[in-house]
């Protein structure tokens, strides 16, 4: 009879157990999600914003200057990789 009342007790902790991991899991996916999201709209508006410089920079002045030239492709590279990670190449 002992034996049977640890083996109660066993199963009732894992099944919290159980029960608290999957809330953990399922609250991280959620967190995870609202930062994939977050990732996706800064993406764009990094888009967004090296299409107004080009549009800006119809004669190419960004692309060339050297100081400027730089920023304007370290914001270009920033947009790839950013493009990279949401299309999961990385």
């Amino acid at each position: 009879m002992g034996g049977s009342l640890i083996m109660e007790y066993v199963i009732i902790i894992l099944v919290l157990l159980i029960t608290a991991l999957g809330y953990a899991c399922w609250n991280l996916l959620r967190k995870l999600e609202v930062l994939e999201n977050i990732v996706e709209e800064n993406t764009q508006t990094y888009i967004e914003i090296l299409n107004a410089m080009k549009e800006i920079d119809s004669t190419g002045a960004f692309e060339s200057d050297d100081e400027v030239g730089s920023t304007f492709q370290d914001l270009k590279n920033l947009i790839e990789r950013n493009k990279n990670v949401l299309n999961g190449k990385i």
